[in-house]
């Protein structure tokens, strides 16, 4: 609208209706219920709970009698919304009658893109027209129609009308007197987004600042405990922002500014107390396996967004707006899809600059292999092109190749091949199906998902990438530790070693560094936990005499991971690492009892307050004599199928060091007697890749053998559970779809997952296929030992062949 050159002016008209759920009359709801196909039982359902409502007021503080209304529908009931909808589709209707017979004159985004008549979402609605008198008469005729029908009423005090720039002034004065509306120069927000022609700066979104600041003052910082304010700043203050960033890039003093207001808060700084921040933002916005409290950057979840709007116009979905972006912007000449000018919208210009995130995340799934460059796509590796893995220089048509013209009588032309690439692209494509044509386009997936979706989270990942750190490991224990939030926090300070200990307190005040209470040593988390002879004495009444002299010579870090590892106490029933945590809280406490409140002192006996109470900082939890541990009376253990059915077992393996890798399986029937087996060599693939070829080929084998009441059994969890969903997903190979297509046959088959401990005949012969391929009728001599266990029940062997 800013930057239409047409003769005839462009205008938008915003509808605000008045008590919109209050007006709709419930003759027309009934008509709506029964012109959307509802059943008459159903329709007659709904209109019963609408029409039995009461209401009754409060009058000088009493409440009236009730009465019964006779129009409206209640807000607050969950059913309300959808029924207000179906109302508000027939304004549509109206809309698009009109668009079709030429009275209404919609919004042309481009020459060859969609027209917008209106947007609509409840009773928030936009119209768009020519800026002309016939325009606005059609539609107030189009409203009008609609409020009498419905009961609708137009509020044209808060409704207004806005115009492009060419618009002359007395067709503006016209427009204003039919419409009955104001003329406005800024719509202010819609959908709770500010829609303003001006520049976006720091006062456009300082509404969320101010929606920042008044969830804060509603909090009172002294009566939350750290972990109290880390989970309110986590899970609401960082959720004011997203909603606006999802359709436009922030200014980054504005996340400046909410994530100065978060760290604040987190801390305990106010307007009267300076706070201590112990631990750096920096290290707060980490992974909690990588020592951080899982707190986003705000500016890089901004970036995350704009990946998202990229991604959803790279794979084209169905929506409007992508179709209207698509025709205005993409599909203009450029070198990339995702190219600015200086005069294109800032929207635009927001997601090309997040192109090499989704260069970055992206992958080709091979079909029919047309749409794919053979060289310069990834396709066969996540993140690398082959064009970097070539032996020799490429003329211009090789560099252009699609994969599918490297395909030769539905093989892959290997002896082209080996003069172009290196030999472990050639073990790479043997375990790859070539292209088919009859598999469809080539799919575009995210790599960074195991599932190949977008997720707004794997993106933010690729642009703030963790650093590897010591302990995450360590961190993990720390967060799956089954205790109150608050003792899971302070472990992560303490580890962190940023507690507020008289050693580090020294640093910005005059006191002193000694113990307050032996009045010896340094007081650091070390002597507090544990060196103190106070707590010398706790931990000697509660650990086992036997780990005394590791338990007291460890550093600090090596000192958690030893006591959320292992069981050090006396208490065999009671896990350890709640104890332990516990105990150094307790500790922890009763330093600050001695320091800061002078007539509090230590208990006289701490470790059996600490046995007595720590079980009411722990969440409810079995103890180990409860766990459910398999009993050696009934381990698990390959079973027969049913009479007249037969069990197939696959399995895959590679071997990373020799860059092999291979699959097998055998075929049994109820009476445990060997079918068939096989082996296959595959080249070099990944764990997964080994899993399908192996249910593949073992399928293959089973129809071969004729047989039509199949189980199957595989350890590969990911791929039962992914043939279990029956849902289509990016990342499906060629493999996968062959699989699904086998099932589909004539035939019984169920497909189950078992460990690894039921399945180690196919194992073996998988580990076999990485140097054999061979199709094998009776049992080898070498697997002879095996079968036999696997059919007798599980007793105590080990296997080892050399091929």
């Amino acid at each position: 609208m800013r930057k239409t050159k047409g003769r005839r002016g462009i205008m938008t008209v915003k509808i605000d209706f008045e008590k919109a759920y209050d007006r709709i009359r419930w003759p027309f709801i009934r008509r709506v219920l029964e012109e959307a196909g509802l059943d008459g039982k159903f329709t007659n359902l709904v209109m019963d709970c609408i029409t039995s409502s009461s209401l009754n007021v409060l009058w000088n503080g009493e409440r009236t009698e009730d009465f019964l209304p006779s129009q409206g529908i209640r807000q607050g009931d969950p059913m309300s919304p959808f029924i207000f909808v179906l109302c508000m589709e027939k304004l549509s209707h109206i809309i698009q009658d009109r668009v079709r017979d030429s009275t209404w004159k919609p919004v042309l985004m481009t020459k060859e893109g969609p027209s917008i008549s209106h947007l609509m979402f409840a009773d928030d609605l936009l119209l768009f027209g020519e800026a002309s008198e016939s325009q606005a008469l059609c539609m107030t005729e189009a409203i009008e129609m609609f409020c009498v029908a419905s009961g609708a009423k137009v509020n044209c005090s808060k409704s207004s009308v806005f115009f492009s720039l060419k618009v002359a002034a007395c067709v503006k004065g016209r427009v204003k007197s039919l419409l009955g509306m104001k003329i406005s120069e800024d719509f202010g927000k819609y959908l709770g987004f500010p829609l303003s022609k001006q520049r976006r700066n720091k006062n456009t979104f300082q509404y969320v600042i101010d929606r920042v600041k008044s969830k804060l003052a509603m909090w009172k910082v002294n009566c939350l405990s750290t972990a109290g304010r880390i989970t309110m700043a986590k899970y609401v203050i960082s959720s004011i922002p997203l909603y606006p960033m999802q359709v436009a890039q922030l200014p980054i003093s504005v996340c400046q500014e909410v994530e100065r207001l978060q760290r604040n808060f987190i801390w305990g700084r106010n307007d009267e107390s300076r706070g201590y921040h112990p631990v750096g933002w920096e290290t707060v916005t980490q992974p909690k396996k990588y020592g951080g409290l899982g707190i986003k950057r705000l500016s890089v979840m901004n970036c995350a967004f704009g990946a998202k709007l990229a991604w959803a116009l790279i794979r084209g979905s169905n929506s409007l707006w992508v179709e209207v972006m698509q025709k205005k912007y993409m599909y203009r000449e450029g070198s990339s899809l995702l190219q600015a000018r200086s005069t294109d919208s800032r929207l635009w210009k927001f997601i090309c600059k997040q192109q090499s995130v989704v260069e970055a995340g992206s992958c080709w799934q091979i079909r029919n292999g047309r749409s794919i460059s053979f060289f310069q796509d990834c396709w066969l590796f996540k993140d690398k092109r082959l064009k970097d893995y070539c032996i020799r220089q490429l003329d211009s048509e090789e560099i252009q190749s699609s994969v599918a013209e490297w395909v030769r009588y539905g093989t892959w032309d290997l002896s082209r091949l080996v003069t172009v690439v290196k030999g472990e692209i050639i073990q790479m494509l043997l375990a790859i199906l070539p292209p088919m044509s009859e598999a469809g386009n080539d799919i575009l997936m995210w790599n960074a998902t195991a599932h190949g979706n977008f997720s707004v989270k794997s993106a933010y990942f690729l642009i703030e990438k963790p650093p590897a750190q010591l302990h995450s490991n360590v961190f993990k224990k720390i967060w799956a530790w089954k205790g109150v939030e608050r003792v899971r926090v302070f472990l992560w300070l303490a580890f962190h070693n940023r507690l507020p200990t008289n050693e580090r307190r020294r640093r910005w005040s005059s006191g002193s560094a000694t113990c307050a209470y032996c009045e010896v040593g340094i007081e650091d988390e070390m002597h507090i936990f544990r060196d103190c002879y106070y707590a010398r004495q706790v931990w000697l009444s509660l650990i086992h005499p036997r780990y005394v002299t590791v338990f007291f010579m460890l550093p600090l870090k090596d000192w958690f991971a030893l006591n959320l590892a292992e069981e050090l106490g006396l208490d065999r029933v009671n896990p350890w690492c709640l104890i332990w945590g516990v105990g150094i809280w307790f500790l922890w406490k009763w330093r600050n009892n001695c320091v800061f409140q002078d007539h509090l002192w230590k208990p006289y006996n701490p470790s059996e307050v600490i046995k007595k109470s720590w079980h009411l900082y722990c969440m409810a939890i079995p103890s180990y004599q409860d766990l459910s541990i398999p009993s050696l009376n009934n381990p698990c253990r390959w079973s027969p199928p049913p009479p007249g059915w037969f069990k197939l077992n696959v399995d895959g393996a590679v071997s990373l060091s020799e860059m092999k890798a291979g699959c097998g399986g055998v075929i049994r029937d109820h009476m445990g007697l060997w079918i068939s087996g096989f082996t296959q060599t595959l080249g070099f693939c990944n764990a997964y890749m080994a899993e399908e070829w192996a249910l593949l080929l073992g399928l293959r084998r089973a129809w071969d053998e004729g047989l039509k009441h199949i189980l199957v059994e595989s350890d590969a969890k990911l791929l039962v559970e992914k043939l279990l969903r029956n849902c289509e997903e990016p990342n499906t190979t060629l493999v996968f779809l062959q699989i699904k297509q086998m099932l589909l046959f004539s035939w019984d088959v169920k497909i189950m997952y078992v460990p690894r401990v039921c399945n180690l005949l196919a194992d073996g012969l998988a580990k076999e296929g990485r140097y054999v391929t061979s199709l094998i009728h009776c049992c080898p001599p070498r697997f002879r030992n095996l079968f036999c266990s696997e059919c007798m029940g599980p007793v105590p062997f080990s296997y080892d062949f050399n091929i």
